[in-house]
């Protein structure tokens, strides 16, 4: 007599079918994932956009800072109620410069300087009225500097460019 051993059911593995389903099951899964894969990437792109946006401006905003109040490169120009000074990154050589770039730059830095009569600040709690370049040194109280840093990478994939500005003020 022979004995046949057969093993039970639940031994014997996976199907076709089991095995066509527990791969579609996986790909939903897989597919499921891929958006918050995609929205990591742009989230970590804009991030660093902002870190290297604020570092930017935060240093030039620092510069001026370190400037006495009556030096060169925060005096107004008569017949001007701001200072405006463009400057771009050049990759090459991870320096600012003044020189329009002919390919467009990563990034674009704008630093405004006005000044103020304190009695601006006094009668309206904001700083509204700017003054001309020909005031008279003794009516200045305070100096006014905005840097702008703005990413120049066109809207795609990864997100738009970042932008970050900062505000600073100085009184004599």
């Amino acid at each position: 007599m022979e004995l046949e051993l057969k093993a039970p059911p639940a031994a014997r593995g996976f199907s076709m079918i089991e095995a066509l389903i527990a791969s579609l099951l996986m790909v939903i899964v897989v597919l499921a994932l891929v958006p918050l894969f995609a929205r990591s990437m742009q989230n970590t792109l804009a991030g660093r956009e902002y870190s290297v946006a604020t570092q930017h401006s935060r240093s030039r905003s620092d510069q001026f800072y370190q400037l006495p109040l009556t030096g060169e490169e925060l005096v107004v120009p008569n017949g001007n109620d701001e200072l405006v000074q463009p400057d771009w990154w050049d990759s090459a050589s991870h320096l600012w410069s003044t020189t329009t770039p002919a390919t467009p730059p990563p990034w674009r830095r704008t630093t405004t300087v006005r000044q103020y009569n304190v009695n601006d600040l006094l009668q309206s709690g904001e700083l509204v009225t700017p003054l001309d370049g020909a005031t008279p040194a003794p009516q200045v109280h305070l100096r006014e500097v905005i840097v702008e840093v703005e990413s120049t990478r066109e809207s795609g994939a990864a997100g738009e460019g970042r932008s970050v500005v900062l505000t600073t003020v100085r009184g004599f």
